[in-house]
């Protein structure tokens, strides 16, 4: 996730990548505390987690670069 979220930084900008990358990892987490494996199944539970993931993996390249312009 990091190679398209450094492109996706350089379209829109790189705080608004963070931004969105934050707000898909914290909604991913909050999805995840309703999630029952009994009730929904592991699979679902996965995806979640990855959502989280690439929520995460959007902050890091943009991140890099604002600190690099400082």
């Amino acid at each position: 996730m990091l190679f398209p979220a450094g492109l996706l930084g350089d379209t829109i900008g790189p705080k608004r990548v963070i931004v969105l990358g934050g707000i898909v990892s914290s909604l991913s987490n909050m999805a995840f505390s309703f999630f029952d494996p009994s009730l929904q199944g592991f699979s679902i539970g996965l995806a979640i987690q990855f959502l989280n993931g690439l929520g995460q993996g959007m902050v890091w390249g943009p991140l890099t670069r604002l600190v690099s312009d400082l």
